[in-house]
């Protein structure tokens, strides 16, 4: 024997229906929208002059990068200590 279910509750399950529908075609229309938008001009690159004021001051040179004699010592001290 076949179950009937009351009207309104046959109606009510037809318009969840749509609306997810309506729901999934609404989200596929606003992504390809997106995707096809106009995609905004890129930034002009910049002139040698331009990236040698931006890098002026980051030059490391070996004077630099020296540990002087007094920091070296305290680091051997440092590793050679048993209390580590």
């Amino acid at each position: 024997m076949t179950d009937y279910k009351p009207a309104w509750e046959a109606t009510w399950e037809g318009f969840a229906e749509v609306l997810a529908a309506d729901r999934a075609q609404r989200k596929r229309a606003e992504r390809m929208a997106r995707a096809r938008g106009e995609l905004r001009e890129p930034p002009k690159p910049r002139s040698n002059a331009e990236r040698r004021k931006a890098a002026q001051g980051l030059y490391l040179h070996g004077d630099d990068m020296r540990t002087v004699a007094g920091e070296r010592r305290r680091i051997a001290q440092h590793r050679s200590n048993d209390d580590v």
